[in-house]
């Protein structure tokens, strides 16, 4: 099943790229974002929240499990947290919040949830603000990193 969804989701890349390069803009993107949506057959809000939520957490274990090497100053793996620069640690930190956020949000409206979910998806939501506030340490950073970006060509 897992290939089934790589092989999709790189159509669906591929055919995003082609969609750019003849002038599509963010509104054509984000219409047929909001399309995937209608392939998934989501009936209502909850089904919403619960396709991002899954995505959301997907993305966050990924990028945690991804070695990635990037410019100094370089992050070890540590546990958790894996390795990178201050530009990947701050883009999993922010993905592990969506996570959190995203499921908090979907329990929060279920009608369907089970008893103790309410309590689990609050102290996820309680963990998701507390890794924004990490990542919110590193906004110096990143802001001096992007201005540096932008005189590099």
């Amino acid at each position: 099943m897992g290939g089934l969804v790589g092989c999709a989701e790189a159509h669906a890349s591929r055919a995003e790229g082609a969609a750019n390069a003849t002038g599509a803009g963010p509104a054509d993107i984000g219409q047929a974002a909001l399309m995937a949506f209608a392939g998934v057959n989501c009936q209502n809000e909850a089904d919403e929240l619960a396709l991002i939520a899954w995505r959301a957490t997907r993305l966050s274990r990924v990028l945690t499990m991804l070695d990635f090497g990037g410019p100094a100053p370089h992050f070890p793996r540590q546990g958790n947290v894996g390795s990178g620069d201050a530009l990947i640690r701050a883009m999993r930190l922010v993905a592990a919040a969506l996570s959190g956020m995203a499921t908090a949000a979907h329990t929060a409206i279920d009608p369907l949830r089970g008893d103790g979910e309410a309590a689990d998806a609050g102290q996820a939501l309680i963990k998701a603000a507390a890794v924004l506030q990490e990542a919110a340490k590193q906004v110096h950073s990143l802001r001096a990193m992007g201005e540096l970006m932008t005189m590099t060509d």
